[in-house]
């Protein structure tokens, strides 16, 4: 479970509210999530994005990235894997940390043979967050 405070006002100021987050995925892997949940618009509605940062405290790596939409009933969530299937440039292995700047997700990744940092453009298609095309990261 992950528990977001989220604050209205996007400045921290007036009251928060207290969200509890309880993580599913597709592929059955529930992991630490030991990262800040940050906010992804795509137009006025509201996603939590967050990822499991590898560090030497994590045992199993992950190149996966979860999300939530924020206000929706029934709870709309899912995951993005960072690989070539899902229209990443390449088969990471490993996150090694993720934020959302300029609306886009930037990560920095391991693969089996190298590393290296990718920017890309998030879309929303029939309500599940996604990659759309490759040519949406550089």
């Amino acid at each position: 479970m992950i528990s977001v405070k989220y604050y209205e006002k996007n400045d921290f100021s007036g009251a928060s509210v207290d969200l509890d987050w309880t993580l599913t995925s597709g592929t059955q892997d529930f992991p630490t999530v030991n990262t800040s949940t940050e906010i992804w618009k795509d137009g006025t509605t509201e996603y939590f994005v967050a990822h499991q940062q590898h560090n030497e405290y994590v045992t199993k790596m992950s190149n996966k990235v979860y999300w939530y939409e924020r206000n929706s009933s029934p709870v709309n969530q899912g995951e993005i894997v960072l690989n070539i299937a899902s229209k990443f440039p390449v088969d990471s292995t490993a996150i090694l940390t993720a934020s959302i700047l300029n609306n886009e997700l930037w990560v920095a990744y391991q693969t089996a043979t190298s590393a290296g940092v990718a920017n890309c453009k998030l879309t929303v298609t029939a309500e599940k967050v996604e990659i759309a095309d490759v040519a949406d990261c550089t």
